[in-house]
């Protein structure tokens, strides 16, 4: 259903070995085989993943396959939780707040 468009892999972190092989055959080969099908089909998606685990240190531990990892790790963006970046839970609560809240004209 993603061909020709991006999927989200959420805590890639804790996908099994197993399919971690899988997934990584897919991400490399561009094919994938549907359960029940006899051949494989190509397909084209853009893959973005994420998770709160350090996936280096699961790598060298033998927990998440490290060749998987580099085909992932193309581009990392470390988000600090917002325990770690309090100065900006002001701004966020007033965006979400304006999300929810009808507008109200104050005269």
């Amino acid at each position: 259903m993603a061909d020709g468009g991006t999927v989200f892999l959420d805590e890639i972190g804790n996908v099994p070995l197993r399919q971690q092989a899988k997934l990584l055959r897919v991400i490399e080969s561009g094919e994938l085989e549907r359960v029940g099908a006899s051949r494989a089909k190509k397909i084209d998606v853009r893959v973005i993943s994420a998770t709160n685990a350090d996936l280096k240190a699961a790598s060298h531990a033998g927990h998440f396959r490290e060749d998987l990892l580099f085909r992932l790790n193309t581009v990392e963006i470390h988000l600090p939780a917002l325990r770690e970046r309090r100065e900006d839970i002001p701004t966020l609560a007033l965006h979400f707040l304006s999300q929810t809240l009808p507008v109200i004209a104050v005269t």
